[in-house]
């Protein structure tokens, strides 16, 4: 325990003294999740270029123009032939194009159903998802508009018109996250990430900066191996905490992003999640010999980790061996919790089950960091013995 409270007190002077790494590890998952917050406040996509081509201008039409054209969701620019829809979408002036056709009006006039077409462009999902979606909105209720009048000129009531027209009513509302908000989905796993990022570079290099600084043997000498691994991981997980804390106080607060789950949710997640993070890379650290080899290694784990997270795309839609791989990933356990407990607020038991299996792999990963550095350094001293005696 003392040897491990030296250590501690050794690593934190190390940074002090060395303070890009520091920076590093504290400031820039603040930045960049601030950064992020910014980029993606406005949460929702509007201002749609849209191209709207009227084949025979009416004030039926003009309805549907006008719907558009009141939407904050969408830029109106009156097309006059299809023949202008692809030079415009490739030099991204429209992102999408609605056709009147020329018999839309009298379809409509005469009873008989009339179509509208629309189309996105399909190179943003995002955007094009946002467009059908508006679209859709802005012609069903029109749509809706028509019918109603037409059933209530025959005598009826507002009300039974209404009735008549939608027999069955369907209300549309997105639990938890009702603007459909992308700065929401996105943010909270984001975050995370970028804290694996920061920590997994700091970490990774601490066994081969006492190598390459010639202090590692000072290090065995003094303290007691379980005391340097594990003075320097308890070290650097509470700079990770900090560090994980202050970006999502940061981002929730400064960037009214919603937050309902507990603290000792919250805080148990992040602290399992810095142990297993701040474990891995200690880990990696002591199996390789060079700074340069234990950053690429970390960042092979840490990079792919938000794609195979199951965060932006779901595991089960995943080629099974890669869900697999992506239950090995520290980030798996806790990015899609805490978005959970950002937009849900659930309950501390629908998430531990996720922090014991981040204690698991942490627990893993000292053993096996605990046993190779003893064997590392126990070489070492045999070879020195043997040149001795030799």
């Amino acid at each position: 325990m003392l040897d491990m409270l030296k250590v501690m007190k050794r690593e934190l002077k190390f940074l002090l003294s060395y303070k890009r790494l520091l920076i590093i590890i504290l400031i820039i998952p603040i930045l960049f999740s601030s950064f992020y917050a910014y980029l993606y406040q406005g949460n929702i996509v509007n201002h749609l270029k849209v191209g709207i081509i009227d084949y025979k201008p009416s004030g039926i039409s003009r309805q549907i123009v006008n719907g558009f054209e009141k939407s904050s969701k969408f830029e109106v620019e009156m097309l006059s032939s299809e023949e202008e829809i692809i030079p415009l979408m490739e030099q991204d002036k429209i992102d999408g194009v609605i056709i009147l056709p020329a018999d839309f009006t009298k379809n409509i006039k005469s009873g008989r159903q009339s179509s509208v077409f629309a189309s996105a462009n399909g190179t943003n999902l995002l955007i094009s998802n946002n467009f059908m979606v508006g679209a859709l909105e802005i012609i069903n209720t029109f749509d809706t508009g028509i019918v109603i009048k037409n059933v209530a000129s025959k005598g009826a009531l507002n009300s039974i018109a209404y009735a008549e027209a939608m027999p069955i009513s369907l209300s549309l509302h997105p639990w938890y996250n009702p603007t459909t908000g992308y700065a929401n989905f996105f943010l909270p796993g984001l975050i995370v990430f970028i804290v694996q990022q920061a920590t997994f570079l700091v970490v990774a290099i601490t066994i081969t900066n006492e190598r390459k600084n010639n202090t590692l043997k000072l290090l065995t000498q003094s303290y007691h191996t379980f005391g340097i691994i594990s003075g320097k991981i308890l070290t650097y997980t509470m700079l990770s905490i900090i560090s994980c804390f202050s970006s999502i106080y940061v981002v929730f607060k400064y960037f009214n992003m919603p937050i309902y789950g507990s603290l000792l949710s919250i805080g148990s997640l992040t602290l399992a999640f810095s142990l297993c993070i701040c474990t891995m890379g200690m880990f990696l650290s002591i199996i390789c010999n060079k700074s340069l080899d234990s950053i690429q290694y970390s960042m092979l784990i840490a990079l792919p980790s938000f794609l195979l997270s199951g965060y932006t795309w779901p595991m089960q839609a995943m080629p099974d061996y890669l869900a697999f791989v992506g239950k090995l990933l520290p980030l798996t356990y806790i990015a899609n919790n805490l978005r959970k407990l950002s937009l849900m607020g659930v309950d501390y038991s629908l998430i531990k089950e996720d922090i014991g299996t981040l204690l698991l792999m942490t627990c893993i990963f000292l053993i096996l960091s605990l046993v190779i550095f003893w064997w590392k350094f126990k070489r070492v001293k045999v070879n020195k013995k043997e040149s001795i005696t030799a």
